[in-house]
């Protein structure tokens, strides 16, 4: 919100001819330059690397703004409102396309009061601290823990609170059985926490909680992190798998004597039943990475098009940067990936790759 009051002009979805959530996604990963920014500047100016995290202008701007938010700001909760909308209207195309619906949407800003509430309700019955600074805590220690931020000395809410209110909400409300958490295994530590002050609130965790934990997956450089914009989009990889199973499906002829119409529905239901599968058929612990052989492949395996398009462009020039790419990629992967490894079989492939 901060990065789109300081730097959109009013810019919406619309006005931009994009998906409400990359609109939202793109500010998302300007504010992450702007705080940056900010912080080499102080620490430039003599504060120490911790100082200049928290004395950043725009953080400040950022708690200051969920401080108004929390408190009920008219504007505040205008954009915020608008905001969300953009963002959720994205995340249902993406939704829709894969198939996938929901019995029941919840939503953090509709539980973090009750959040708060039982934070308050821990506290005065001892089960929680709160610091000189007015910060409430609880400390998970002698449980072979650590000491856990509930709320803020701004009496703000932070995850754990909200997460609270959500779990309490689905346990008295709906009286489940079982309660599966869904998420990255980046999550395991809070989840562990959660668990563990839910149980300290009364709560019987032991058989009805579960944080279904997965693997991610990565980029060959390292995990994919929104906030700098490193990211492969579902959009993207959606419409890929699309247009791959489009050429693979007329090499082989099976898109022979079909309407439009026909071809498109066919190929992205193929495109998009390969995805599926190919995240479905790995070991959720595990994750997978997408690695530089498959990159390399791609690259490689683009030739015939590459040279199409420079002879019936009249371009050499498209050869020469995609020989120049090429050479760069093969030397990265020779710099970076063992060739004589003991598995014979993979020494043999990655020597005839």
């Amino acid at each position: 919100m901060v990065a789109w009051e300081l730097k959109a002009n009013g810019a919406t979805p619309e006005s931009e001819g994009q998906k409400g959530d990359h609109f939202v996604g793109h500010y998302y990963v300007v504010y992450d330059q702007i705080y940056r920014s900010q912080v080499a500047e102080l620490i430039g100016k003599g504060l120490t690397e911790e100082e200049a995290k928290q004395k950043a202008p725009i953080l400040l701007e950022a708690r200051e703004t969920l401080r108004k938010w929390e408190a009920g700001d008219a504007d505040t909760r205008a954009i915020w409102k608008s905001m969300n909308a953009w963002v959720y209207d994205g995340f249902a195309k993406t939704y829709e396309r894969l198939g996938i619906s929901f019995d029941l949407e919840q939503y953090e800003s509709q539980t973090y009061l009750l959040g708060k509430d039982i934070v308050d309700k821990g506290l005065r019955d001892g089960l929680f601290y709160k610091e000189e600074d007015g910060s409430v805590w609880v400390d998970l220690e002698k449980e072979g823990l650590d000491k856990k931020l509930l709320l803020r000395s701004d009496g703000t809410s932070v995850y754990m609170t909200q997460d609270l209110g959500t779990a309490v909400e689905r346990l008295d409300k709906f009286d489940v059985d079982r309660l599966i958490y869904t998420v990255g295994n980046e999550q395991d530590y809070h989840f562990e926490v959660l668990f563990k002050i839910l149980k300290i609130l009364g709560y019987e965790t032991r058989d009805r909680l579960q944080h279904l934990s997965y693997a991610m997956v990565q980029l060959p450089d390292g995990k994919m992190k929104s906030r700098e914009g490193n990211v492969v989009d579902a959009d993207d990889l959606m419409a890929q798998m699309h247009e791959t199973a489009a050429e693979i499906s007329a090499e082989r002829g099976r898109l022979d004597g079909l309407s439009e119409s026909e071809k498109s529905d066919l190929c992205e239901k193929v495109g998009l039943a390969a995805l599926k599968f190919h995240i479905l058929k790995i070991d959720p612990k595990k994750g997978e990475v997408l690695p530089q052989e498959k990159k390399l492949i791609c690259l490689r395996e683009s030739y015939p098009e590459v040279l199409q398009r420079a002879a019936t462009e009249l371009n050499p020039a498209l050869m020469a940067n995609y020989a120049y790419d090429l050479v760069k990629e093969f030397n990265h992967y020779y710099q970076s990936t063992p060739i004589l490894v003991e598995d014979r079989n993979l020494a043999s492939w990655r020597l005839g790759l």
